[in-house]
């Protein structure tokens, strides 16, 4: 299956210097979704989502009410704690679906400055998740686990002392592994766009 690249505006926090970067692009497989938090662009983007999956199904007119509910809910938790985008997995084995998602989020620079990578790690370290480093076109990126499939990737934005958070989930179970790799892989092809 081809892989779909994603460029994204980054909103800039206030007073950032000349050359930080103002966009990333990630790739995700093309059976991946984005959803876009902004407001204004969600509600079109889960409506589009849910004519597609169910186009050609007979369905309640429930079903689809209680579906675009639950995207919007997820849409907005996310836009309320700083996310920027939302990526929902529509991968299939079969005709039993594979759930995964992935929420991007921008967090500002801290009061006192920016932090340092190993500082970064350490905070997670505080929160019971394994730490480890990871190399990507972006650059050194901390790769937290809480589980087999609760992954996130902090990545420093160059010049600004902000960092860009890739936060992955889907179901423990026996795809886990191949899930995390997955995970992995997406984060792996992350790189700044001035």
């Amino acid at each position: 299956m081809p892989d779909t690249q994603h460029l994204h505006h980054i909103p800039p926090p206030v007073g950032l210097p000349a050359g930080t970067p103002q966009d990333y692009a990630i790739t995700v497989p093309d059976t991946w979704v984005l959803i876009p938090l902004e407001p204004t662009q969600r509600a079109k983007a889960i409506s589009t989502l849910i004519r597609r999956q169910f186009a050609g199904i007979p369905s309640s007119a429930t079903a689809r009410t209680v579906l675009r509910r639950h995207l919007t809910d997820l849409a907005e938790a996310a836009w309320q704690a700083g996310g920027i985008e939302f990526y929902l997995s529509l991968m299939t084995a079969g005709p039993l679906p594979i759930p995964a998602s992935l929420i991007v989020t921008l967090i500002p620079p801290p009061p006192p400055g920016p932090l340092p990578v190993e500082a970064a790690a350490l905070e997670a370290k505080k929160r019971n998740r394994s730490v480890s480093f990871m190399q990507a076109p972006a650059g050194t990126g901390v790769r937290t686990q809480g589980s087999a499939t609760d992954i996130s990737f902090y990545f420093l934005v160059p010049g600004s002392g902000a960092w860009l958070l890739l936060s992955f989930s889907a179901p423990e179970g026996p795809l886990a592994a191949v899930m995390a790799d997955l995970f992995d892989a997406i984060a792996g092809t992350l790189r700044w766009v001035q």
